[in-house]
């Protein structure tokens, strides 16, 4: 029984997968989001290739707990993987978790803060997943 974690956006999605307990979170890839259809593709095939039995999406709400622009998108992607998947998709707040996963990445990075690099985008998406998913196992 493997969960699926989904950081999406406009750009990205970060995808991240629970070990088989349910207990920890990994990343596994940043999608390109360019169109639907391959995107959906590619999510198939690692939820067939992991035995994925349910999806956790972040939810990008603002500040204040409000939708914005981007938590529309998200529930708009929701509604659209949930017509092709027949998995549960559970829900979680996602605010903070890019912050979490840049501070994350460069306290992993041992190089003194002058000679880190700037991070990948795709490494923080991913990332931003398995924080998402590792918060929403850490709650059950």
């Amino acid at each position: 029984m493997r969960t699926l974690g989904i950081d999406f956006g406009e750009k990205r999605i970060g995808l991240a997968i629970s070990d088989p307990l349910g207990i920890l979170a990994t990343p596994i890839e940043t999608l390109e989001f360019s169109e639907i259809d391959l995107v959906v593709s590619r999510l198939a095939e690692i939820i067939s290739d992991h035995s994925v039995t349910q999806i956790v999406v972040g939810i990008p709400w603002n500040l204040s707990g409000k939708s914005s622009s981007q938590t529309k998108k998200t529930f708009d992607f929701i509604s659209l993987i949930s017509g092709n998947f027949e998995i549960p998709i559970k829900q979680i707040d996602e605010r903070f978790t890019s912050v979490q996963a840049k501070k994350k990445l460069r306290v992993e990075d041992k190089r003194s803060r002058k000679k880190q690099k700037k991070l990948p985008k795709g490494s923080i998406d991913s990332a931003s997943a398995a924080i998402i998913l590792q918060t929403y196992l850490d709650g059950k």
